[in-house]
């Protein structure tokens, strides 16, 4: 990896590193659902609403990664209620992601 905050390209590994990467997509994302913008799912929890999107919810979590990816029929709906004795967590880690 390059010196911190450095990025390198590894023309043997064919790899991009970055050591800050990882924060600049996590703030791009925030960013995109703090303003609506380019959301593709709507997740509705106790009755409150949020915009998602999908790629993002299914690269931070299996549970995601399954509904948005298998054969679920959440993997087709634009509007997904979530019925589920996690729902106080969800809500919460919503609460605190979007």
């Amino acid at each position: 990896m390059a010196a911190s905050g450095q990025r390198d390209w590894n023309h043997d590994s064919r790899q991009y590193e970055s050591s800050k990467l990882g924060v600049v997509v996590v703030e791009g994302f925030q960013r995109l659902r703090q303003g609506s913008l380019l959301c593709d799912t709507q997740l509705v929890v106790q009755g409150q609403t949020f915009s998602v999107h999908r790629a993002y919810l299914a690269s931070c979590s299996p549970y995601f990664y399954s509904m948005f990816t298998e054969n679920f029929q959440e993997k087709s709906q634009n509007r997904v209620l979530m019925f589920s004795q996690m729902c106080c967590i969800l809500l919460l880690v919503l609460r605190k992601l979007c």
